[in-house]
């Protein structure tokens, strides 16, 4: 598993700071696009962390994606996905397994641990991928779909396609599960507007 990483000392600290960076920056001033890391191994127990600022609640200024993967070993780890926006609210925070990171995984029959780690630790770096950020969040050709009434209703759904300015973001768990999320003012939150697969 050491193979894997490049550990970093005192990561704790190291994301402290750049999250008071991240909250600390005058409200009216964008944040430029940044990624950060950090790997910690400490009595067996594996923390990486993936730090990415990216506009999601606002078009002006920068929320930060914070993926925290936790466990024994890399398969067997458990992942929390949140997103703080730039006024300090949790908007969205979600727990998964690992493994949940596995699906569209090697092509390769039977891959081995090590094949399987690699994998799992390449999607997780790459979750926050510019290409997941979707503006605007719905397609102005876009038709509702009865099947996210249980996700959303269609008032909310044609609210958030007229909406130009809005920003979703799609992510990938297991083998055919597909999430789009946007935030919602009314309820100050990200929520699901859609679903696939």
């Amino acid at each position: 598993m050491a193979t894997l990483f490049k550990v970093v000392n005192k990561s704790a600290t190291i994301l402290i700071a750049l999250l008071c960076f991240a909250c600390s920056t005058k409200r009216n001033k964008p944040i430029e696009s940044t990624n950060f890391q950090t790997t910690e191994i400490a009595q067996d127990v594996l923390k990486k962390t993936k730090v990415s600022l990216h506009n999601f609640s606002s078009s002006e200024k920068k929320d930060t994606f914070l993926l925290v993967l936790t466990g024994n070993s890399i398969k067997h780890a458990t992942i929390i996905f949140k997103i703080i926006s730039w006024d300090y609210g949790i908007i969205h925070d979600e727990k998964f397994d690992a493994m949940a990171l596995y699906g569209y995984g090697p092509k390769k029959q039977n891959p081995d641990s090590l094949e399987i780690e690699t994998h799992l630790i390449e999607r997780f770096e790459n979750f926050f991928n510019d290409k997941n950020f979707l503006t605007p969040a719905i397609k102005s050709d876009a038709t509702y779909d009865l099947i996210y009434s249980d996700l959303i209703s269609e008032d909310e759904w044609v609210k958030i396609k007229g909406n130009a300015s809005s920003i979703g973001f799609i992510y990938y768990l297991w083998e055919e599960s597909i999430s789009w999320i946007v935030f919602s003012k009314e309820k100050g939150k990200a929520i699901v507007y859609q679903t696939c697969c």
